[in-house]
């Protein structure tokens, strides 16, 4: 294989345009077939600047761990600048420790838990890293996710707060649960956040997402980790959070690094998966176009052995326009820096006055236990006192909001607007 050679496969990959040097190395890196030899020629005929790129498309894309432990496996670091290679092992060995801390945080609340009764089932991450990836740098951390059933979140996150997990004045609420899918995030002395969730998501593209809670919790699995045995999701369910997560909950900005959970979950269990069961259960819980997308994606970018039938999907023109566009938002600059979230720009999409003076009262009047619960007030604070602080809240939002969108006009970054019309596109083709 020679630099024209790639080119050319990857233009296939990406018929928009001709793909960047640093999409093509990286990605060609990432794939499991990867030839050495083939590789190191290519790195070997490319310039300094342009593995630096490489480099920083890899931080850009949430995976410069794994690309560094790639490199060092594969013997490839000496052909990249040592400016970039310093800077991967600065961040290497700074996640390193930081998954070290992480990794005995995550024991500790599960033995906190589990002796008061309370069954935990770990999400992405944490059960990622010691199924699929072994080296807890391939895939970097930022959270401990658990699942917790409803009847046991409050009091779940209640012995977590006694242990120093986040603030004393946070009282978790049962009524949180009628309105988000996890509690507020927990965070200890030591920086450590765990994020208890009571279900996957609440939300489907376009209507309430429908999750039987209870058979997800008969299919999960026991796991043995290094000191203790929790559970996890079955590889169906475990794949179909994965999209959900990618889709649904973030739009697609968690970027190659949750492309590449998907394909390392495919590949893993691609003798376990039953895809039909899959399918499914993708349709019971709304997500059917968000598997097929996410999955076709993954495909072009990585090569994951997908079964053909669903490939099939991905070439009819609406799901061929729709990862086109996907790929546009994955590879976007504005990571970080879109509008999509903001609840101001949240109300001005709505179709009408009162669709937007309804939305705006079912943000304003939340039930008081959950205002509560998320300012860290006493839940016996008066109720006027209570929405009087939510309306503050809202109105310093709203505000920053405001300055946020006029930063973006003004600067003449329309690439975050046209940002915020792709994502639209395809949550409205996910929706339908």
């Amino acid at each position: 294989m020679n630099r024209m050679k790639m080119s050319e496969d990857f233009q296939e990959t990406f018929p928009l345009k001709e793909p960047s040097l640093s999409i093509n190395l990286l990605l060609l890196l990432l794939r499991d077939n990867l030839d050495v030899s083939e590789t190191a020629f290519i790195c070997k005929s490319t310039s300094s600047n342009e593995l630096e790129e490489v480099v920083t498309f890899a931080f850009n894309q949430g995976v410069p761990t794994l690309f560094y432990s790639i490199l060092k496996e594969k013997g490839l670091l000496g052909f990249f600048p040592a400016c970039s290679i310093s800077e991967l092992q600065a961040r290497y060995i700074n996640y390193t420790i930081l998954y070290t801390r992480l990794y005995y945080d995550f024991g500790r609340v599960v033995r906190i838990l589990q002796e008061d009764g309370i069954d935990v089932l770990v999400l992405k991450g944490l059960h990622l890293v010691p199924v699929l990836f072994k080296n807890p740098a391939r895939r970097e951390i930022g959270d401990i996710d658990l699942l917790i059933r409803r009847k046991d979140i409050v009091r779940a996150c209640s012995l977590l707060i006694k242990e120093g997990f986040g603030s004393p004045d946070y009282y978790p609420s049962d009524e949180t649960c009628d309105w988000v899918h996890q509690l507020k995030p927990l965070v200890n002395s030591r920086g450590s956040v765990v994020e208890l969730h009571w279900t996957l998501s609440m939300y489907g593209p376009g209507k309430p997402m429908s999750i039987d809670l209870d058979e997800l919790w008969n299919r999960s699995e026991k796991f043995q980790f290094n000191n203790f045995t929790a559970r996890v999701l079955s590889p169906e369910d475990l794949l179909l959070h994965l999209v959900v997560h990618v889709t649904i909950v973030h739009h697609f900005d968690v970027r190659i690094k949750g492309l590449y959970d998907i394909h390392a979950v495919v590949v893993h269990y691609s003798s376990k998966i039953n895809w039909s069961e899959l399918l499914v259960r993708a349709e019971e819980w709304n997500v059917q176009k968000c598997i097929i997308l996410t999955l076709g994606l993954a495909n072009k970018l990585f090569k994951t052995p997908v079964p053909e039938s669903i490939l099939l999907r991905t070439e009819k023109p609406e799901f061929s326009e729709m990862m086109k566009l996907a790929f546009k938002i994955i590879d976007s600059e504005c990571y970080g820096d879109n509008l999509k979230s903001m609840p101001l720009m949240q109300i001005l999409k709505t179709k009408s006055i009162i669709s937007a003076l309804s939305l705006i009262s079912k943000k304003l009047f939340y039930p008081t236990a959950f205002i509560a619960s998320m300012y860290d007030l006493s839940p016996n604070t008066p109720i006027l006192k209570l929405y009087a602080f939510r309306a503050k809240n809202m109105i310093s939002i709203f505000i920053n909001n405001i300055r946020q969108m006029a930063v973006a006009k003004k600067s003449g970054k329309k690439e975050v607007f046209e940002y915020e019309r792709q994502v639209d596109h395809i949550m409205d083709f996910l929706k339908k």
